[in-house]
């Protein structure tokens, strides 16, 4: 753990502008530094002590139980600091003419999930 003169490092599962970000800025504050990283760079981090808390989804409104979930579990001693919830909305955009009978896909963005 950091001693108190040392900032906490922070790592959460990018890129930056997504879901994960955002929910750093606003847990830890915007001085504190976090750093981006894909989900094996991320849990890879945790594990060997480059990062003391790590920032993933685990329960979404949108897509439930995200995969994040087992590798969580998997850890020796996860311990929750903190649950962010907010609304998360999404706007459709389409093409002049489309209706929602039309429109086969949709994807929310940003989402660092694969499709």
């Amino acid at each position: 753990m950091s001693r108190p003169d040392t900032p906490a490092k922070i790592a959460y599962l990018g890129p930056a502008g997504t879901w994960s970000h955002q929910a750093c800025l606003d847990l830890f504050g915007r001085d504190t530094a976090i750093t981006p990283l894909d989900k094996d760079a991320l849990f890879a981090a945790y594990a060997g002590g480059q990062a003391e808390r790590i920032c993933v989804p685990v329960i979404t409104s949108t897509v439930g139980v995200t995969p994040y979930l087992d590798p969580i579990l998997a850890l020796p001693s996860p311990c929750i600091v903190a649950e962010y919830a907010r609304q998360l909305d999404y706007s459709l955009l389409a093409n002049r003419g489309a209706t929602l009978m039309t429109s086969a896909t949709s994807s929310p963005t940003p989402s660092p999930m694969p499709r």
